[in-house]
């Protein structure tokens, strides 16, 4: 031994263990995935998934970002193997419930949305999936009961209000239709469907007046999006002035009205009797119209 050579002590350890390394790469993946950046998120994945091939959280979350970026067999295989690992997720089977009904294959994803609600019976989305299915299947009233008990569990979502209506409008039930539609637009001042829904409706029940007011109102915010979406707007003929349009190209149709009942007093005199035809009765050029007509008309009452 040599008495003048210090023993050096053994080198210290990093403060991190490098187990951790799929965890940070997981956390990385989420964030990606949160941002809407669904191939990044994969490679991610799938580099956690390198290291740790059973990680059922990893493949859930990748099964997730391939539903999502609109591959669904793929989306059904990963999340599948990630219920073979933990079988009791109720999220997973969620989702692989989603998968299987965009492959158009019903009964795999109820057997999947029933589950979830069995693991979480107060899960709401898992209750307004099923009464979709049932709704595609022609099950209306099924698919009823389960939206009632989606909207018993969250009764502030715009969406199982509008999914309520539109299986009250297959069995018939206009009227309570209308009720949900208008729920909905209540709960979401913006949510077009609905509107457009109630539109549908009353054009059902052959009310064409409040039919096209609805019509009206939801054309006004699907510009009102393009416009929020930095895309411009301009209306044709048929103007929707309380929208966010920034131009409209069309007739004067106010002064054309006007125009129209000078040329008819030209034509047949002050006296007469005069009908009024029109298209869609309640569309707004046409109003305008016939309100210019009548502003003439009314100087000569005979």
């Amino acid at each position: 031994m040599n008495p003048g050579r210090t023993k050096l002590s053994p080198a210290p350890q990093p403060a991190y263990d490098k187990s951790y390394k799929p965890v940070l790469q997981l956390m990385q993946a989420r964030l990606a995935h949160q941002a809407g950046d669904f191939e990044q998120a994969r490679s991610l994945y799938k580099k956690v998934l390198k290291k740790a091939p059973n990680h059922a959280q990893a493949l859930h979350f990748l099964g997730l970002a391939e539903y999502q970026s609109g591959n669904y067999e793929a989306a059904v295989r990963h999340i599948k193997r990630s219920l073979l690992v933990e079988p009791d997720q109720r999220q997973a089977h969620l989702d692989l419930g989603c998968s299987y009904l965009a492959l158009g294959q019903t009964e795999a994803a109820l057997k999947h949305f029933d589950r979830a609600i069995e693991l979480d019976p107060t899960c709401c989305i898992a209750y307004s999936n099923r009464g979709t299915v049932m709704f595609s299947l022609g099950r209306f009233e099924d698919a009823l009961a389960a939206h009632d008990k989606a909207i018993e569990i969250n009764p502030s979502s715009a969406q199982y209000w509008n999914n309520r209506g539109n299986t009250l409008h297959k069995l018939g039930r206009y009227s309570e239709a209308i009720d949900c539609y208008t729920k909905a637009v209540e709960l979401d001042p913006v949510y077009e469907d609905a509107f457009l829904n109630i539109g549908a409706t009353y054009s059902t029940l052959r009310q064409l007046q409040p039919a096209l007011e609805w019509y009206t109102r939801a054309l006004s915010l699907g510009g009102d999006k393009a416009v929020d979406a930095g895309i411009p707007v301009v209306t044709f003929d048929s103007d929707a002035p309380k929208s966010k349009r920034f131009a409209y190209y069309g007739t004067a149709n106010a002064p054309s009205g006007r125009l129209m009942g000078e040329t008819l007093v030209q034509k047949m005199g002050t006296k007469g009797k005069v009908a009024i035809l029109m298209g869609t009765h309640g569309a707004p050029n046409l109003e305008e119209r016939k309100e210019g007509i009548l502003e003439v008309l009314a100087k000569y009452p005979d």
